[in-house]
């Protein structure tokens, strides 16, 4: 017998270890090697993590630290706690730290008065250079725009380069104090100790206020050489022809190096206005370290504000595909969403704005007190995107939506959001006046002034620009709805705070004080004042041309403006020639900024030639009148093909003035065409909820029945039929917004019924004598007419039954139906409007 032996299979047990990673960092004093020449680390901090994963360490005399994470893997998201009593963390992005990489977290603390002093002095330094910078270069350019223009033609090129320079400056001069700020909140965290030396030496310089110096240091340095020896370093690492070794880390720090230097460069640019400059350094980052999405962030960030909007979205476009995180493809978005508004293109705009919408309110149901104020920002943006198209329900429901957050988070910080809450309200304002809601706007309006107001108290330098343009918005509100006396008042006081601001920065808000003036204009011309509506306006254009010699492509729209407003105010006075001229040199103007930027300028030359049809017209020059329209209308339709929520009201407007325009010309029936096509543009936008439209339709059904009143004059049924269609049916569609339309509708439908029978429109008599009754069951004369057309139509049994209805009875002006009938067929027949059983149905009725 074979034994087969017996296998034994001995377990062998491993001791069970849980999974462990590390975190090793050093603490040391803000900047105490750099001012002190030694460095001081801080002993005996703690240092936690916020999920208390770790166990809790305290820096030893070094100031390491050593944090160990039980169960959790390598490469995994921290946020680090560090105290010590009298100091705080200076370098807080250092908090999110990553375990298991071999570099030390580096952390900087200082005291909180000392951190308040880095702030100050690089916010002091970074304005007041950048002021001085500004009105020295903005007085070197205007000079040189000034000695060229002695010869204009021969140096025409030279010229527009400078002036287009001088609008780059111009436009930066609202933005100092933001730049200022922003270099605080940047700067001040960097802990010099750990920089390169060269970074030291110029950082050193830009500190004490010497600009030029810190540049002359970067610039001897050969950046670019330097910049192009690492990229020809991780080229060949890229395609495996150098093997890593251990000088990788040793490179990667002289990359951080450089990209330090190249941001401090940047700035120093911008605090110097040297644009290509700035440019070009930030476009050196992104080549060096191109899969950072927050160095391609800024360089987009960057070009967005210099208004090359193109090359802005193609970088948002890269970082979009980068970013790793919902928050940031939510920013990225709202951004791209604010680009392509301003570039016209409505659709991308709108699709970026949404997708950054749904992305932030995802955010806020999982955090909302981080993200609750980014969901505001893009619920404004939105708004103002509806607005501006026209979408003035949805414009409605987002501007709301953002203020419900805005009050909440300035009832629990007013000092930070209260600015924030008072610009929501003005929007608000704006669009409720837009929309005919007047006790809303007011109450909109002043709210947003007086949260500006109490600001303006505390810190005038930084609101009193709000509070101005509050006022300024609030006196075209009561101007608008006739409110005169306010207006006045409100237009006035912003006068006086912008006359006081452009006299101390002209740069920054003689603009502001050009846009009241000329408020200030229409609204004298309006009340009659028209010594101060001339002078005014002058005013506000002698600023803008002043403004205009140096920075055209900003305030050229604006010459136009104003000269299209002068010409209505020469225009209301008389002096015919001077309104012609102010129309036809607004117009050039536009013509000329509409051949460079069609889709930002070619409204305005629309607005332009519409007002020209308006001055021909009254002044019976009917051929350049119709040139005009018809022109004006070209480009609407052209311009609504694109985007027709925005542009098709315009193209209303227009084809209103045209029906004007040919009612003028007794042609009623062209007048009726026109007047149709554009109520019913605007009852279409009415329905899909641009109530604010139903001011324009009321217009237009007034302009109809003047053609009605003129044609029944002329006896010219067929438009009087057509008129009396277009207000039956106008009055009936309109009812539900106003129902003091519903007896208009009743009437008009009545009168229709009457008037369609001398047209021989027998069967649309018939049916509008029947909607009168069904709307108004009381309104019997109307069986007179019914009766009429079914005789007319030979239904001689129907005819005569429905005058039985009538029979004894009399109508308002108590007047026997049996006489109002009789007379009604022989007025009739007097127009040539019969039918042989008439005669029968009148002997039948002499028998009553």
């Amino acid at each position: 017998m074979k034994i087969s032996p017996i296998l034994l299979s001995i377990a062998l047990s491993a001791p069970l270890f849980a999974q462990q990673s590390v975190i090793k960092g050093v603490v040391s004093i803000h900047n105490s090697e750099y001012e002190t020449g030694k460095r001081q680390y801080v002993q005996n901090a703690t240092v936690e993590d916020d999920f208390e994963k770790a166990t809790q360490q305290t820096t030893d005399d070094n100031g390491t630290f050593k944090l160990v994470f039980v169960g959790v893997p390598e490469k995994t998201s921290a946020q680090l706690i560090v105290k010590k009593e009298g100091l705080q963390v200076v370098n807080i992005d250092g908090l999110s730290a990553i375990t298991g990489l071999r570099d030390l977290v580096r952390l900087s603390m200082a005291k909180p008065d000392k951190i308040a002093e880095y702030r100050r002095q690089i916010y002091k330094v970074g304005k007041t250079e950048a002021e001085k910078n500004l009105a020295a270069q903005l007085k070197k350019k205007g000079d040189q725009i000034e000695t060229l223009q002695k010869d204009a033609v021969k140096n025409k090129s030279a010229i527009e380069k400078l002036q287009q320079e001088y609008a780059e400056l111009q436009a930066f001069a609202s933005k100092i104090e933001e730049q200022a700020q922003d270099l605080a909140r940047r700067y001040a965290p960097v802990n010099l100790d750990d920089a390169a030396p060269l970074y030291r030496e110029s950082f050193k310089l830009f500190q004490q206020g010497e600009l030029s110096k810190a540049l002359q240091i970067l610039r001897g340095a050969d950046l670019v050489g330097q910049a192009n020896k690492i990229l020809a370093e991780e080229k060949r690492i890229n395609e495996g022809r150098q093997a890593l070794n251990q000088q990788d880390s040793i490179k990667e720090q002289r990359k951080q190096d450089l990209l330090q230097v190249l941001g401090l460069k940047a700035d120093l640019h911008k605090a110097t206005f040297e644009w290509d400059s700035v440019w070009f350094c930030l476009e050196l980052k992104v080549q060096l370290d191109s899969t950072n999405v927050y160095t391609i962030w800024d360089l987009a960030y960057f070009l967005g504000a210099q208004n090359k909007k193109y090359e802005a979205i193609h970088y948002y476009k890269k970082a979009l595909i980068l970013a790793q995180t919902p928050e940031l493809k939510a920013t990225l978005q709202n951004n791209l969403g604010n680009l392509y508004r301003d570039n016209q293109k409505m659709a991308q705009a709108e699709g970026a704005y949404n997708e950054a919408l749904k992305i932030r309110r995802h955010l806020v149901e999982i955090n909302p007190d981080d993200f609750l104020l980014d969901l505001a920002i893009i619920l404004n943006n939105l708004g103002i995107f509806y607005r501006d198209n026209q979408k003035m329900p949805q414009a409605e429901g987002a501007y709301n939506e953002a203020l419900k957050i805005r009050r909440q988070m300035a009832e629990k910080n007013p000092a930070a959001f209260l600015p924030d809450l008072a610009m929501i309200l003005n929007n608000l304002g704006i669009l409720y006046s837009d929309n005919q809601k007047m006790p809303q706007a007011e109450g909109a309006f002043n709210e947003a002034l007086k949260i500006y107001r109490q600001m303006a108290e505390k810190n005038p330098a930084a609101f009193l620009p709000d509070l101005a343009m509050t006022l300024n918005n609030l006196g075209v509100f009561y101007r608008n709805h006739q409110k005169m006396p306010q207006a006045e008042v409100a237009f006035n006081e912003a006068l006086k705070i912008r006359r006081q601001m452009a006299e101390k920065n002209p740069d920054a808000f003689l603009p502001d004080l050009a846009m009241t003036l000329n408020n200030l204009g229409v609204f004298y011309r309006e009340i009659q004042k028209m010594p101060q509506s001339d002078g005014t306006n002058n005013e506000s254009l002698k600023i803008y041309r002043h403004l205009a010699e140096k920075n055209p492509d900003a305030f050229l729209p604006y010459v136009a403006t104003t000269l299209n407003n002068l010409g209505n105010y020469y225009s209301d006075n008389q002096e015919m020639p001077q309104a012609e001229g102010a129309y036809n040199e607004s117009l050039k103007i536009r013509r000329q900024m509409a051949e460079k930027n069609p889709e930002a300028f070619l409204q305005d030359v629309a607005v332009t030639l519409n007002n020209l049809g308006v001055f021909y017209r009254e002044n019976q020059k009917m051929s350049q009148a119709k040139e005009a329209y018809n022109e004006s209308l070209k480009i609407y339709k052209q311009l609504a093909e694109k985007n027709p929520d925005a542009f098709l009201p315009y193209v209303a407007t227009n084809l209103n003035n045209l029906g004007v325009f040919y009612k003028t010309l007794k042609q009623y029936d062209k007048a009726l065409d026109y007047y149709g096509e554009s109520f019913i543009y605007r009852e279409d936008a009415i329905e899909k909820g641009g109530t604010h439209f139903f001011k324009d339709c009321l217009k237009v059904l007034r302009n109809i029945a003047e053609v009605k009143d003129s044609a029944e004059v002329k006896k010219d049924y067929a438009s009087v039929v057509k008129a009396g269609r277009f207000l039956a049916e106008g009055c009936d569609s309109l009812k539900g917004i106003n129902e003091k339309l519903l007896p208009i509708a009743v009437s008009e439908y009545g009168s229709l019924s009457w008037w369609a029978l001398f047209a021989k429109e027998y069967a649309l008599s018939e049916k509008a004598a029947r909607h009168c009754l069904d709307l108004d069951e009381t309104q019997a004369y109307v069986l007179a007419n019914l009766g009429h057309s079914q005789i007319l139509r030979g239904q001689y049994k129907a005819g005569m039954g429905t005058y039985e209805k009538l029979k004894g009875k009399k109508n308002g002006n108590n007047k026997d139906y049996k006489t109002v009938i009789l007379e009604d067929l022989q007025a009739l027949e007097e127009a040539g409007v019969s039918h042989p059983d008439v005669a029968k149905a009148r002997e039948a009725i002499e028998k009553w």
